[in-house]
């Protein structure tokens, strides 16, 4: 009927828990790493994960690859705590109306947004 309430579909968050977890997991494992075994091994831990692009070198397909991939490890501490809170209390909310193949999309297409536009404003400072 006109004026009724839209009816949204209702699910539960998973794919927002298993991306908190995947970022919870990169950070404990890189701090970890940093303070057992150095931060010459920490920077080795991140360019296997493809997440630091001077390690990369210059191709565009690695500067690809790690504007995808830097969706996964904070720069620093309050950067991982926005992600995580983030995570933890929006995230489910938007994934239980929007469903997990709309809110895994919405993610990852606006992590690469966010990334390639830093990519663009690098490439073109002087």
């Amino acid at each position: 009927a006109l004026g009724s309430a839209l009816e949204l579909p209702k699910v539960q968050p998973i794919v927002s828990w298993l991306l908190l977890l995947v970022c919870a997991a990169c950070a404990v494992t890189w701090l970890k790493i940093s303070t057992l075994q150095g931060p010459d091994a920490a920077l080795d831990f991140m360019a296997g994960l493809w997440l630091d692009p001077q390690l990369l070198g210059e191709e565009s397909g690695a500067q690809l690859l790690h504007a995808f991939t830097c969706l996964w490890l904070a720069p620093g501490p309050l950067e991982l705590a926005v992600t995580l809170y983030a995570l933890s209390t929006v995230a489910p909310k938007a994934e239980s109306v929007m469903g997990y193949l709309p809110f895994l999309f919405l993610f990852v297409s606006s992590g690469l947004a966010g990334s390639l536009t830093q990519l663009w404003v690098d490439a073109n400072t002087p």
